[in-house]
């Protein structure tokens, strides 16, 4: 172990080479999926008919590029989850290499320099976020990654670079950063000298820190810089990690290849680097100069100022010449120093300020205590001031966010990161604050040359031009460029074409204005340095999180897709051979996730962003708007990343989400309302599992991230915690409180409007980014009680400002009047402080440095927006708020009004839209919604009890069917599982009203095994279903039980799919050797009618299953010795005209089979087998081709009729002209084997008209 700092500095500066830790020989594996197979065959996985369907038209994150430099044509891309990308023609072409082995993250892949025949993958995405997949080592292929074999490191779960000597093959360097939950001891800097056969670790620091990046000088292999990096994740969805910098973070130097180190970062370093605690680095050497070398470095203090940093205490906006003052804050160095507002500030120390952000320049370069003269003009007159600068003061508030971390300084961009090119303005010890550093000396010494730093924990990636030492590039959410060695950066590397969020950028050694960029939405070229972008999409990696069905015959399936919106398509398309990208449409931005489509309605689509961010959509009229539930902005309800709504099986227009609380709507989404009380374990959860049962309307379950477990079997007025069931009454009472009455009404969010899905970039960071649950915080209606009458919120006569005010911001590029929408809540403290908070869609939290001058009425304070601070002033005139907002240092200015919101009385819903004992009247869809839409309760007697005799959660548990166990319950979910766990989805059976299914991923918990279970008493006891699956599965994200067969349940993985038809006794890995590849599957749809399974993949977008023969499968039909299986009905489709073809670069989906499909199974090698399609009358109207050898057979009839008269198979020669179309009706299907006669009915009818 690599000794503390202080240690260090009193050892030699050489490091010994660490040599206790050496894996010994071990064979060659080719780290293929375990074999897994229960009563269904394993073969009957290649026998099933997978089909993808795309899109490509959005990638999935990139993570890594490599480049045959024999060939550069030939490129292998890695993908955060969808394995690895091989092209020979410059990506005209890619091929999926990497399909079928145990995993498929790949975090780093690197080409032998000396034999490019040879190509290393190491698994594991690096990136801290809190979407990663893991990995089980580094691969090896000797044939350019056409076959693989597995070649060690199985437990250091993230590897993030590999490097191979330039001239000897054999010796390998492999980054590993280990595991992101948790501690492991596989982590480090290894190397072998034997092709993989063994390894030795030659950096160690401890079992929390790993190594993030290996950077080799051209022309001296020897030597080497290489980064570690200390980082942890919590079981929350936030977007930095719990831990993103620590004392195990460094920068190392090694001359000799590996066998000793020096530490370049320490406490008393004299390398120029910073002494804080580190952050992650990124490295690159100058291949053109070799001793000339880049880092990007993130330390503790990024974003902030020096202490001593100078404030004046005043507020501006840019002037002519020069800056307005438009606020002076009492007793600040302004205001003692006689500057007033709507002075005009022209000269501070004897330097002409051409505008405000010239001012607060000029003044970063002073410290407090300083002495500075002004002149300024006052009614026409120059007049002279003198200034003693100040320290900034402390502000109300904590300074940490709820990770402990900082809160953003002055120098933030959004997201952890730091501006450019503010070097200048940081002080004297600005290296402190980390940025981009250079060394001329290969990295003994360095100078920091820029601020630069965005987002460290996602990108922290410096590419220089191999060609050309003064052309560097930063990698962030935006493109950064430099042409002077990196003084100056611009972040115009691409425009609004090019997906944000970069992670990978290789460029051409022989032309630099050649480059390959990998980001969140795929693979990117140019020609020209960065002025053209070709999008290669044409390859289906998208990352969906969620998928949905449409009902019609011929369906679109949906879904919500990592940092690529919500996106709608078709499953086959008449046109073509199969869906393309223009069969997609947008449904929403952001990041997508849950996507339901209302079975009465399927135009009525719905979907949502990041943190609850949930909204409709007509896809026929167009009508959309933000349904997101709000509150009186007393408590305050937190939503997951991916929070979880439904659609009542009863009612369709019946709206449930889950929150922190339980949020009901009787109107489609809009006037929710709280039926729960905090159902979370911790203060930072939220929901993140819902479900309702197909039998009993409003009876629910709810999961949450935190591990918490409920049911409700009455709409919310008793709330079972299913963690409890063994604890006493009064004591589980008095844990969950009393629950809100139907009747409680909360007013919307935001009354329906246009939806932005693409918001302008303000900043240097795109602003729909994503937020963290903590960010997203609104406040919600307290619980315990209905809203009184008295919330009405205009303010008391006391408090003039206080209260909700809705507002709208005018200027330049702001169009449409909601574009600039924005919602404050104001309350008036002591000394006339002014706290409250904002919502809008540069992110929702509290407001900052407030504060209201009743004398003239004015006020002022500030927002840390997701991306951006910006700052408020103006007055309160004749009840209405009127002033300005800036950001970004001034660079951008609007006006703002703002009045207070109406109140209108809650609209009372007929009661044949509210019931929802009568699943045939649904709601109709408001055409236009607003906040009067709000629904009222529908249930009988609801509410009307006095709260003195409303029952309490025992009496109401005792008076139900639900009754309080009297002796300690055995197989409880407390029981079963090692602790509180993700609850990654509910599902209620179809097939049992008391059956509930739920699946738990534990791998934010340091726990990767797979956990899944069914309760057959609505949640009380439950049974593992398991047992029979390896731990090599993975951590479980999806769980389903067929539509049509109680015993078929369907298992999504982090590596793979299972199949069990004994309701989880055993499973059957169901991929294929040519089916799903190696991805993780994290939901699934069941179309209603067709025997289609639509399977979300995150890594290679969506697939889809031909579920028939499954859905039949049993003991006796696979022990038959030969079975016929019952065939969906066949749907007649039109033949449209042939679509215009988009060249030969594209993505084609598979269309399922034309015709009926037919599937039967013989259990060993079968004698005189034929098949043949039989007519009402017995006539036969067409004879196929059957395979006789053992196994499960497809074939499909093509719904043409033949002119043979013969039966079986047929006599004579067979006519081989093309026969007429069927016509809709019943025929059978006839399978004779051995004599016997198996027959199924065939339905073949038209399309419904749509």
């Amino acid at each position: 172990m690599i000794p503390s700092p202080s240690l260090l500095l009193l050892s030699l500066p050489l490091l010994p080479l660490i040599s206790n830790h050496q894996d010994e020989a071990k064979p060659k594996r080719a780290g293929l999926p375990e074999k897994v197979e229960g009563e269904i065959p394993l073969e009957w996985a290649d026998a099933l008919n997978w089909r993808s369907v795309g899109p490509a038209c959005m990638g999935g994150r990139i993570t890594d590029v490599a480049v045959n430099p024999d060939n550069q044509s030939e490129q292998w891309i890695s993908s955060a989850t969808g394995g690895l990308l091989h092209t020979t023609n410059n990506g005209v072409t890619y091929e999926h290499q990497f399909n079928a082995q145990r995993v498929g993250s790949i975090g780093a892949v690197a080409v032998a320099p000396s034999n490019p025949k040879t190509v290393w993958v190491g698994t594991g995405e690096c990136n801290p976020r809190n979407s990663v997949s893991f990995g089980n080592g580094v691969y090896r292929s000797l044939d350019s990654g056409t076959t693989w074999d597995h070649m060690g490191l199985e437990d250091s779960f993230q590897i993030a670079e590999i490097l191979v000597h330039p001239e000897d093959e054999g010796t390998i360097l492999v980054a590993a950063l280990g595991r992101l939950w948790g501690p492991n001891e596989e982590r480090g800097l290894y190397r072998s000298q034997d092709s993989g056969e063994s390894w030795q670790r030659i950096l160690e620091v401890d079992e929390n820190t790993g190594v993030v990046e290996i950077a080799m000088q051209p022309g001296q292999p020897d030597v080497l810089l290489c980064a570690s990096y200390q980082r942890r994740r919590d079981i929350y969805d936030s977007n930095d990690p719990a831990k993103k910098w620590g004392p195990g973070s460094a920068l190392w130097r090694s001359a000799d290849g590996g066998d000793s180190w020096t530490r370049l970062t320490a406490p008393e370093s004299t390398s120029g680097l910073p002494t804080v605690t580190l952050g992650r680095i990124g490295v690159d050497f100058c291949q053109s100069t070799p001793n000339v070398v880049f880092a990007t470095i993130e330390t503790e203090r990024i974003t902030q100022e020096p202490e001593n940093a100078a404030w004046i205490g005043v507020r501006a906006v840019d002037a002519e010449v020069g800056a307005r003052i438009t606020d002076v804050e009492a007793d600040s160095p302004a205001d003692k120093g006689g500057l007033k507002e709507d002075d005009i500030l022209l000269r501070i120390a004897d330097q002409t300020l051409l505008d405000w952000n010239a001012t607060t320049t000029l003044l970063r370069k002073h410290v407090a205590g300083d002495i500075v003269t002004a002149e300024v003009i006052r009614g026409g007159e120059v007049l002279a001031l003198e200034f003693t600068l100040g320290p900034r003061p402390e502000r109300e508030g904590s300074r940490e966010d709820e990770l402990g971390y900082p809160r953003s300084g002055p120098f933030s961009i959004g997201l952890g990161g730091q501006e450019a090119n503010a070097q200048d303005n940081q002080g004297p010890e600005g290296k402190e604050f980390g940025g981009l550093f250079r060394s001329e000396d290969a990295g003994l010494t360095w100078q920091r040359v820029n601020s630069l730093n965005p987002r460290p924990m996602y990108y922290s990636e410096v590419r220089v031009d191999p060609s050309n030492q003064d052309n560097v590039y930063v990698l962030g959410t935006r493109l950064w460029r430099s042409s002077d060695g990196g003084k100056n950066f611009s972040n115009d590397g691409h425009d609004g074409s090019v997906h944000v969020d970069h992670h990978a950028l290789w460029i051409d050694p022989t032309d630099g204005n050649h480059m390959v960029l990998g980001n969140d939405g795929g693979i990117y070229v140019t020609w020209d340095r960065m002025e053209h972008w070709d999008h290669h999409n044409h390859v289906a990696i998208g990352q969906f999180y969620n998928v949905e069905v449409g009902p019609r015959d011929n369906y679109r399936v949906y879904g919500g897709l990592q940092d690529n919106g919500s996106w709608g398509g078709w499953a086959q398309v008449n046109n073509g051979p199969g869906p393309v990208n223009s069969d997609w449409i947008s449904i929403g931005g952001g990041d997508g996730f849950v996507v339901r489509v209302d079975p009465e309605d399927p135009d009525l689509v719905y979907y949502e962003s990041q943190n609850g961010g949930m909204g409709r959509r007509n896809l026929v009229t167009g009508e959309s708007g933000w349904i997101r539930p709000a509150g009186n902005h007393d408590v305050r309800t937190r939503f997951n990343w991916n929070t979880p709504f439904i659609l009542s099986p009863h009612n369709s227009a019946i709206h449930t989400s889950a929150g922190s609380r339980v949020y009901r709507s009787v109107s489609r989404g809009s006037g929710a309302r709280s039926i729960s009380d905090i159902l979370t374990t911790t203060e930072r959860g939220a929901g993140s599992a819902l479900a309702e049962s197909h039998f009993r309307a409003g009876e629910l379950w709810v999961g949450t991230d935190d591990g918490g477990l409920w049911h409700t079997p009455d709409r919310g007025v008793t709330w079972i915690d299913l963690w409890a069931l063994n604890t006493d009454p009064e004591a589980v009472n008095e844990e969950v409180g009393e629950p809100a009455a139907e009747e409680e009404i909360i007013e919307e969010d935001i009354e329906e409007e246009p939806i932005i899905e693409e918001e302008p970039i303000i900043e240097e960071e795109p602003i729909e980014e994503e937020l963290t649950t903590e960010e997203v915080i609104i406040e919600d209606t307290a619980a315990s009680e209905p809203a009184p009458a008295s919330d009405d919120p205009s303010p008391s006569s006391e408090d003039t400002i206080g209260g909700l005010w809705t507002c709208f911001a005018t200027g330049a590029g702001l169009e449409d009047p909601e574009d600039g929408r924005f919602e404050l809540s104001l309350e008036l403290g002591a000394e006339n402080a002014l706290s409250g908070s904002m919502k809008s869609d540069l992110g929702n939290g509290d407001i900052r440095d407030g504060r209201y001058n009743p004398e003239d009425n004015s006020f002022r304070f500030a927002f840390q927006g997701t991306n951006l601070r910006l700052e408020f002033q103006g007055k309160l005139e004749g009840g209405a708020l009127s002033g300005q907002l800036s950001g970004a240092g001034g660079s951008f200015n609007f006006d703002f009004t703002g009045q207070r919101p109406e109140v209108p009385e809650p609209a009372e819903v007929p009661s044949d839209q509210a019931s929802e004992q009568d699943p045939e009247k649904p709601a109709s869809a408001p055409e236009v919604a607003t906040d009067s839409e709000e629904g009222e309760g529908e249930g009988e007697g609801e509410g009307e009890e006095e709260e003195d005799d409303k029952p309490t959660w025992a009496d109401q548990l005792q008076t139900s069917s639900h009754t309080l166990p009297k002796k300690p319950l055995k197989n409880t979910i407390d029981q079963l599982l090692p602790g509180r766990r993700y609850v990654s989805q509910l599902f209620a059976s179809q097939h049992d009203a008391n059956r509930i299914y739920a699946a738990f991923d534990g791998h934010r918990s340091d726990d990767d095994l797979p956990h899944a279970f069914r309760s057959d008493d609505e949640g009380h006891t439950w049974v593992s279903l398991t047992k029979k699956l390896p731990s090599s599965a993975g951590p479980v994200r999806a769980l389903h039980e067929d539509r049509s067969n109680a015993d078929l349940l369907y298992l999504g993985t982090e590596f793979g799919f299972f199949v069990s038809i004994n309701r989880g006794k055993d499973w059957t890995r169901m991929n294929g050797t040519n089916g799903l590849p190696t991805v993780p599957v994290h939901d699934f749809a069941q179309h209603p009618t067709r025997n289609d399974l639509i399977v979300g993949t995150h890594g290679r977008s969506i697939w889809i299953l031909d579920v028939g023969p499954l859905r039949e499968a049993s003991e006796d039909a696979l022990n038959a010795r030969a079975h016929l299986f019952k065939p969906g009905t066949a749907i007649i489709s039109t033949r449209e005209p042939q679509a215009a073809n988009s060249g030969t670069r594209r993505f084609v989906g598979e269309n399922p089979a034309t015709g009926a499909v037919i599937y039967y199974t013989l259990n060993k090698k079968g004698r005189d087998v034929t098949l043949h399609i039989e007519a009402g009358d017995g006539t036969i109207v067409q004879t196929l081709d059957p395979s006789s050898e053992r196994g499960l057979h497809r074939m499909t009839w093509n719904l043409r009729l033949t002119s043979s008269n013969a039966d079986g198979r047929g006599s004579g020669r067979r006519r081989f002209r093309r026969g007429r179309q069927a016509t809709p009706g019943t025929y059978r299907i006839v399978l004779k084997e051995s004599g016997q006669r198996y027959e199924q009915t065939l339905e073949v009818r038209n399309a419904k008209s749509e």
